[in-house]
């Protein structure tokens, strides 16, 4: 059982953000975040500051529907995971964090290419002119 965040204002504007009148679904998708990023479980209660700073984050993507709104989650509660995963003080925990990170670039790219902008241009040079001024050259 998921613990019910609280509507504030952040949430609302989330919300508002990807168009979603429903904020039973913006409090689940934030629900989930926050539980994974503090790892408090699901009976612990967040800050509201540390609440409204997660959503400013996934609000400062500029998420446009749903599926970027998932994303923009997905890459925010990783991105900050990894960064707690590594400054923990065992061994392990850097190579999680990394893992982490490397997972949350993921979700970033995964966005980018949803949106359109993740195209590859592949530039093609022609060699024949480079061969002609070698032999000019003596080469």
């Amino acid at each position: 059982m998921t613990k019910k965040v609280a509507v504030s204002n952040s949430i609302s504007l989330l919300g508002e953000a990807f168009n979603c009148e429903n904020n039973d679904a913006v409090q689940l998708i934030i629900s989930r975040a926050m539980e994974m990023i503090y790892e408090k479980g699901i009976n612990i209660a967040w800050s509201n500051k540390d609440l409204d700073g997660v959503i400013t984050l996934i609000r400062g993507i500029n998420p446009k529907d749903t599926v970027e709104v998932m994303l923009a989650t997905q890459f925010v509660a990783l991105h900050l995971q990894s960064m707690s995963t590594m400054a923990k003080t065992y061994i392990n925990a850097k190579g999680q964090g990394m893992m982490l990170m490397r997972l949350s670039h993921q979700a970033l790219d995964m966005l980018q290419r949803y949106r359109g902008k993740g195209q590859t241009i592949n530039v093609n040079y022609n060699t024949l002119v480079q061969q002609g001024a070698m032999q000019k050259n003596g080469g």
